[in-house]
């Protein structure tokens, strides 16, 4: 490594994260602080270890990008990416980067394996647009762990019988019926399908919210609500807590509504790409 308040090179940087995941972040730190000039550079310099980057956070950084590396090992075994190739995409470089930042302001572990399935994503010969996925990243900055609760539950729509069994043991709702081509009809009609109709909260209840006692319950639905209207306002599902949520009874037990394009396109950016081999 460079002389004590000398700039890290960057070839010592590169070599350092083929060698040493566990402290790379900390040199990309210590490069950054040793290029601040006096007389903020000593004072950063000396608190960098105890305030900036504590050992738990590196820990945790530490193991996300180990286990990355496990996978994009693995991509390039079956033939995904080109890890050679990889290393010198200043693109992907950036992203990295930008991916190992997001998962210090943020230690839930839903970030940081939404930032290790988004990486992989990235790494592909056929990534999203490049500004889509800094769109993405942000996202994930920004979104806690109700934001991908919300969107897991209504991107895996198709519940079990016994799920939707009890949703109507438990709650009120409102029954429709449709034809194929989603026209309401009578229950004696042929093909007819049954829909039912349940109040936003009861669901989010039934699903979220069930080992809560009532006071706690108040409270988390702000935050449900807040989330809820986070998702809208990036056009990820058109929702509502004042819409009805629905059912749809039959061998799939679909529930509505359902996540548009945008929300399906960055659940596939956060969900592992070894998944779909």
């Amino acid at each position: 490594m460079g002389k004590k308040n000398e700039p890290i090179k960057a070839n010592e940087i590169e070599e350092h994260l083929k060698t040493n995941f566990d402290d790379f972040y900390q040199v990309f730190l210590q490069n950054m602080i040793s290029s601040i000039p006096a007389p903020f550079g000593p004072f950063f310099s000396a608190i960098f270890s105890t305030v900036i980057c504590p050992a738990p956070i590196t820990d945790k950084i530490s193991r996300l990008l180990i286990q990355f590396g496990n996978d994009i090992e693995e991509l390039q075994e079956n033939g995904l990416v080109d890890i050679e190739e990889l290393i010198k995409d200043p693109i992907f470089t950036s992203e990295l980067l930008y991916a190992i930042q997001i998962a210090m302001r943020n230690t839930q572990k839903e970030h940081h394996k939404a930032l290790q399935y988004a990486l992989l994503n990235s790494a592909l010969s056929n990534p999203p647009d490049q500004d889509i996925r800094k769109m993405f990243f942000n996202y994930i900055d920004s979104f806690n762990s109700t934001h991908f609760k919300l969107l897991k539950f209504f991107h895996e729509q198709q519940k079990t019988s016994e799920w939707v069994d009890e949703l109507v043991e438990t709650f009120c709702h409102d029954d429709s019926f449709y034809n194929k081509v989603g026209e309401q009809c009578q229950p004696s009609d042929h093909g007819a399908m049954k829909t039912m109709k349940f109040a936003f909260g009861d669901v989010l209840k039934y699903e979220f919210l069930n080992q809560y006692n009532d006071d706690e319950i108040e409270l988390l639905f702000l935050l449900f609500n807040q989330s809820i209207k986070d998702i809208n306002s990036n056009y990820m599902i058109g929702l509502s807590p004042e819409q009805p949520m629905y059912v749809l009874v039959g061998e799939s037990g679909n529930i509505g509504p359902r996540l548009e394009k945008p929300g399906k396109l960055f659940m596939n950016f956060i969900t592992s790409p070894l998944d779909f081999e």
